[in-house]
């Protein structure tokens, strides 16, 4: 039953007679409901009975078997259910003056209009109740409150009652199909050699990528955040917490531009150089990048800010939080802040979809040692960013190695095997290539 406002009578939004023209013309012509199943779940009728009804349309449906008078009063009997609804003659009436089944989709989206005012009725008296608690903190009040209105914005329609084959052919759309269909399984890097070894990023990936100060954690984040924009033309949101916005689009036109940012910062650019300045900054102006430099974040205020981005991007493709160690983790020790953040994070990126790129640091314990090759455990905090991320990155030079040479070690790949490739790293631009044995960089 839909709770109530304080000081309120809320009878809850529907409409009984959308609901029975569609159950009704289901019976006149079962290939509708699949137009219905597109619009509307069994959740979103108000009437009980009606949600029995159409539940078991939906499985005789899945079992390929029609769904008429005889059959469907004999299923909802074969759940104990008949007489709840009214009996066969309830049934009967659906039908009755019925004369086509042609508006059964404009009835379903009236139907779901009514649900999603249900929902927001039941959310707003939800809210009343998180503003009423005072054992919770306001941060806390406003996430949670946050979280009751972002889930009825992003609900999707979700048909429990389909069949494995039904799986299979979403599988085969998603991995096998077009750009558009791809898309919604995952991201890839537009890297070449990171692609390869890692395929397709699912959309609950959590990669965090570890370095040493000075290896180029961020800035192969950065290379990525750019090649992912020029393919795709999604929106990227990054969270920095050590870089101003101004360093930040600094950094994306030197990038871009094959400049040196000391070079720019020191005034010394040749006229050429000042030429290629000016014409790249305007392509980068125009790149959906989305910066916050919002210092020691907490992992709340964080996931607040990404729904709202989410409601307003909705083709949002990734997110970075650059770096881990700088934002503001609750807890009654170190270990146990990097801890709560990371769970927190991993089942908000199980909640939104999107992956989420975290760069971090090696222990301080930990030192720089020629070839020593690096290790998970040698993360800051490792088993917190250990259990609860989906993939592990290392950047690390070996001795043997030129200066444009960075090894990554893939130190943990939920969906592929583990390993390492090498990259071109060219220092005084910040970025990131795929390495070309003999292009010249060695």
């Amino acid at each position: 039953m839909m709770k109530q406002l304080t000081g309120q009578i809320q009878i809850p939004p529907h409409n009984l007679e959308a609901e029975r023209e569609v159950l009704g013309s289901v019976l006149l012509d079962n290939l509708v409901l699949l137009q219905t199943q597109a619009i509307i779940t069994v959740a979103d009728f108000y009437k009980e009975a009606h949600r029995i009804i159409y539940q078991t349309m939906c499985e005789l449906l899945d079992k390929n078997n029609p769904i008429d008078l005889l059959t469907l009063p004999e299923a909802i009997r074969a759940k104990g259910e008949l007489e709840n609804i009214g009996g066969s003659a309830y049934l009967y009436g659906l039908i009755e003056n019925l004369v086509t089944s042609a508006f059964t989709t404009h009835h379903a989206k009236i139907i779901k209009k009514q649900s999603i005012r249900r929902q927001l009725l039941q959310a707003a008296y939800n809210i009343q109740i998180l503003a009423d608690d005072e054992s919770l903190t306001t941060e806390e009040a406003l996430n949670q409150a946050e979280q009751n209105v972002f889930k009825i914005a992003l609900k999707q329609t979700s048909n429990g009652h389909q069949g494995v084959y039904q799986g299979i052919d979403i599988i085969d759309r998603e991995l096998f199909g077009d750009d558009a269909h791809r898309e919604r399984a995952g991201i890839k890097t537009y890297f070449m050699d990171i692609d390869d070894k890692v395929g397709m990023l699912p959309n609950h990936s959590i990669v965090a990528v570890a370095g040493f100060t000075g290896e180029g954690k961020t800035a192969l984040i950065d290379s990525i955040i750019l090649r992912f924009i020029k393919e795709t033309g999604r929106p990227v949101f990054k969270w920095s917490g050590e870089m101003s916005l101004e360093d930040c689009t600094l950094r994306y036109v030197c990038m871009e531009a094959k400049l040196d940012s000391t070079k720019v910062l020191a005034g010394k650019l040749s006229k050429e150089e000042i030429a290629r300045y000016h014409f790249i900054k305007k392509a980068v102006a125009d790149m959906p990048i989305i910066i916050d430099t919002t210092g020691a974040i907490t992992v709340i205020e964080f996931k607040s800010k990404v729904r709202r981005l989410k409601l307003k991007y909705p083709d949002l493709g990734f997110v970075v939080i650059d770096n881990l160690p700088l934002m503001n983790h609750e807890g009654k020790s170190p270990p146990e802040g990097y801890r709560n953040t990371m769970v927190s994070l991993r089942a908000f990126v199980e909640e939104i979809g999107i992956p989420h790129f975290i760069a971090t640091q090696y222990s301080y314990q930990i030192r720089k040692k020629e070839n020593r090759m690096p290790q998970n455990d040698d993360i800051i905090y490792g088993s917190a960013v250990i259990q609860n991320s989906t993939h592990i990155w290392h950047i690390f030079n070996r001795k043997e190695d030129f200066p444009a040479m960075k090894r990554i070690r893939f130190g943990k790949q939920r969906y592929a095997p583990t390993g390492i490739i090498t990259m071109t790293w060219l220092e005084q631009y910040t970025t990131f290539k795929d390495y070309i044995q003999g292009e010249g960089y060695d």
